[in-house]
């Protein structure tokens, strides 16, 4: 029935709102991710933008459980920031803010796991990092060292939301505070364009030298093609050297005429899991309120 209230009432008449949500988000991806957990494997998904309009992304499906459960994903107005936004969500149902919270810890936590392997692995990624690998690895460390406090700050919200609400309320008024998120998410963010430029750029210089696409990549080069995009990444690298330069230094052993399939599979892997970590990590930025805060919570009919 909720469904059914939902489809007549506000999708037919925010057709454009649709298109624009769906020409935005990886509907497949977010459905996905939302079955890949069994607790809400199935649930309806559905949108409500700035000016409160509500569209049903998807109805539910009595998979997990009879009883209708939906995912809410709620976006703040443009002139609404993130702690009054908060605020207004008090008036709502204090779980709703409990599985904002949680989400956001979420992320956070799973972007600080993820960037601090690529930082751990900083030897293994040399042959990706692109010139300036100082710059890089030292906008990577802090990036992941600000995803890590963002983790510990999204754990210690969500238990005073389950213990003592109104301690949340009073840090979300302070000065201070509002300074420091935004300066952890500025950080995050900072990592995400590095993680993003280096990918991109190892997308390109793959496609450029073999012509394979990434996952053909992920499954082996041959010795040629090793050698081929040996040569191209270490242009990337040194771009003040010819080719030339290049050639005589690796027949002088002074540089690798080809990456091992184990460097190249290794090198390749790590820039996937980075992009996703840095993916993660400006959205957990996002839903704290500098780029677009969302609200993400779950509904559920309650059987009596």
């Amino acid at each position: 029935m909720t469904s059914s209230v939902f489809r007549d009432s506000f999708l037919s008449p925010n057709y454009m709102t649709r298109q624009r949500l769906e020409s935005s988000i990886d509907l497949r991806k977010l459905f996905a991710a939302i079955d890949a957990d069994p607790a809400i494997v199935g649930a309806g998904v559905v949108y409500i933008d700035a000016q409160l309009r509500m569209v049903v992304l998807r109805e539910f499906q009595p998979i997990c459980s009879i009883a209708p459960k939906n995912v809410i994903l709620r976006e703040a107005p443009s002139y609404v920031g993130r702690v009054e936004f908060a605020r207004q969500l008090a008036n709502e149902p204090r779980e709703s803010q409990v599985a904002f919270e949680a989400v956001n810890t979420a992320l956070a936590c799973t972007s600080a796991v993820i960037s601090w392997i690529v930082v751990l692995s900083g030897s293994a990624l040399s042959p990706f990092s692109f010139g300036v690998t100082g710059v890089v690895a030292a906008i990577s460390f802090t990036s992941a060292t600000a995803s890590s406090i963002q983790c510990l700050v999204g754990g210690q919200r969500t238990r005073n939301e389950i213990i003592d609400p109104a301690l949340n309320d009073a840090l979300d008024s302070e000065p201070w505070y509002q300074a420091v998120t935004i300066g952890l998410d500025a950080v995050s963010l900072l990592g995400a364009s590095v993680s993003a430029l280096a990918t991109i750029r190892l997308v390109n210089a793959t496609r450029k030298s073999t012509g394979k696409t990434l996952p053909q990549v992920l499954k082996g080069l041959s010795r040629q093609e090793r050698a081929k995009l040996t040569q191209e990444l270490l242009s990337i690298r040194h771009p003040e050297m010819t080719r030339k330069m290049i050639r005589l230094k690796q027949l002088a052993g002074k540089m690798p005429k080809r990456f091992t399939p184990a460097e190249v599979k290794q090198g390749t892997v790590l820039q996937i899991q980075d992009a996703l970590g840095a993916a993660l990590g400006v959205a957990s930025s996002s839903m704290s309120g500098n780029i677009r805060t969302v609200a993400v919570g779950i509904y559920e009919e309650m059987t009596e």
